[in-house]
């Protein structure tokens, strides 16, 4: 009995092929890693966010505390993580990642934003620099 072993372009194939499965028809090369700082001395802030779509889970993060989660960067479609959040009285819906945006914005794959009771700050080149003001 002869053992088949695969060649190195038929795995190529293979695993190409689940990653279309696996984002449905989408191939992600790798995933964009966003962080949030909560930059509150006393409240907590609270998020609901999405990436491509889908939840990602809600968040409540303590002051001066921070957590992430991961989009996936889709090879030839806009790649959205889109976060509803709230902090005390300051409500709004704002994208911390766009493709079409953020690609070179966010340096090394990596969103580092910082949220206070004046807006949302988004770290580039070493800085913290507004990007959006509460609604």
């Amino acid at each position: 009995m002869a053992i088949f072993f695969p060649s190195k372009e038929m795995l190529l194939v293979l695993t190409f092929s689940f990653s279309l499965i696996r984002f449905g028809s989408s191939l992600s090369l790798y995933d964009y890693d966003i962080e949030i700082n909560n930059g509150s001395f006393y409240l907590p802030l609270v998020t609901k966010c999405t990436a491509n779509g889908k939840p990602v889970g809600a968040m409540t993060i303590k002051p001066r505390s921070s957590q992430g989660f991961k989009c996936p960067w889709l090879v030839g479609k806009r790649s959205l993580a889109t976060c509803d959040m709230s902090l005390g009285n300051f409500r709004g819906r704002f994208d911390l990642f766009d493709s079409n945006r953020d690609l070179k914005r966010c340096n090394g794959k990596f969103c580092s934003w910082f949220i206070n009771e004046g807006g949302l700050f988004l770290r580039i080149d070493g800085l913290n620099v507004l990007q959006y003001r509460w609604p």
